[in-house]
Order: C-alpha cells, then structure tokens, then sequence
C-alpha cells in the first residue's frame, strides 16, 4: 500500500513479510508520519509515543511518569 517509508517495526511473526531490510527491532519507530509498533504488548509505548507526537514532550514525560511504563523509551 505504500505506507511505510524507510524504517519500520511489526509483529513478529510477520516481519519477513514486510521490507525485512527495513525492519527496527524496537517497540515503537516513527519514521516521517507513520508510528508503528511491535503489537499488543507494546500498546502502552504506542500509545505515549502518540501523546509525544500530539501533546509535547512535557505532556508525554507527565502521562509516562503516571504509567509506570519505564520500560518505553525516553
């Protein structure tokens, strides 16, 4: 479809399917206007990388801190 650009994550079981080459190995990448993330155990750091990219980086450590997810990225 054209969506992602150069660099990506995805679940698992579907990584060689997709640009391998281009593959992260991250929970979460942004790359130019597309987030993606490694599946349902990576919601959590999808979802703060969303509030990052709408809200600020002061709304993002804010909601994060309230979490308790430590374990996304800063």
């Amino acid at each position: 479809a054209g969506v992602l650009s150069k660099k990506y994550t995805c679940y698992p079981s579907v990584e060689e399917q997709i640009r391998p080459e281009d593959r992260v190995d991250e929970r979460v990448v942004i790359d130019e206007r597309v987030i993606t993330s490694q599946g349902p155990a990576t919601a959590i750091c999808f979802a703060l990388e969303i509030a990052r990219v709408l809200a600020g980086e002061e709304n993002f450590k804010s909601v994060k801190a309230g979490t308790l997810a430590s374990y996304c990225q800063e």
